[in-house]
């Protein structure tokens, strides 16, 4: 066996997380190791007991240890795969809106008459899943796995199959379709560039160009594109900056005609 060979830096550098002493024990057993058996009480973390292990044996913990590296780094392949997956897919949205607010300037300026700007509706706007659960938040997050990075510009709402997924302010449907890395996805123009997102859909209960009203039932969660199961992809963006959905939604719930900015309403 090479000497050279430095098992616990290439364990730090792929992001090994099992006990790193049971393996540094059995490598060097194996170069001090002669053909007859020979006790080693050094073992214990391995092996939960004081053994004796001839060579055979202890290549074969060798083995097993390998091979868990080998699984370790073909998971942590996958999950760098999906991890720029993800980003590009996040490049194509960002371009799409980019296309929206350019190509269909009347979506700038939805056909509803607005009572109020969403603008003015900050921290009061309706959560879009009713029991939904936030399971990821906004912002940077570190996968305590693997320990890359990314930027999450939503939320992820856990929710089962079926549940409604309402508008959270007026507006008009900008996209209604598939979109790569978001399955069914809505896209809802809340006049002056500020835009909300839905992803994941199961069932898309609006079409490009339909108006919608504040708390209205726009589609359904599902797993479309999903990766996790069953949950709402929510997104805010003003132009194309994302927005924490966290500091615009409310969780207390009210009837939708106030929530649209009405006398007596969230916007005053």
């Amino acid at each position: 066996m090479d000497e050279s060979f430095d098992l616990e830096a290439y364990l730090a550098r792929i992001g090994y997380q099992a006990p790193r002493e049971a393996t540094l024990a059995v490598l060097r057993a194996l170069h001090r190791l002669q053909p007859q058996a020979i006790p080693f009480e050094n073992l214990d973390p391995l092996l939960g007991r004081p053994v004796r292990l001839d060579r055979a044996s202890l290549q074969e913990k060798l083995d097993q240890q390998r091979t868990l590296l080998t699984s370790v780094q073909r998971e942590r392949a996958v999950h760098e795969e999906t991890v720029r997956e993800l980003e590009e897919a996040e490049k194509q949205l960002s371009r799409k809106l980019a296309e929206i607010r350019r190509s269909h300037p009347a979506l700038s300026s939805p056909e509803i008459l607005l009572k109020a700007s969403i603008r003015r509706a900050r921290g009061k706007l309706p959560f879009p899943v009713d029991g939904g659960r936030i399971e990821a938040h906004f912002g940077r997050a570190v996968d305590p796995r693997f320990g890359t990075v990314t930027l999450q510009t939503g939320i992820d709402v856990r929710a089962p199959t079926g549940t409604p997924v309402r508008a959270v302010w007026d507006g008009k449907i900008a996209h209604a379709g598939w979109f790569r890395g978001f399955g069914n996805l809505l896209i809802v123009d809340h006049g002056g560039g500020v835009f909300s997102l839905m992803a994941h859909l199961d069932q898309l209960q609006k079409a490009l160009g339909d108006a919608v009203r504040a708390g209205e039932q726009v589609g359904t969660v599902g797993e479309t594109g999903s990766l996790k199961g069953p949950y709402l992809y929510f997104e805010l963006r003003d132009g194309q900056k994302p927005l924490d959905p966290e500091l615009w939604l409310s969780r207390k719930r009210r009837p939708a005609a106030l929530l649209a900015g009405t006398r007596g309403g969230a916007a005053k």
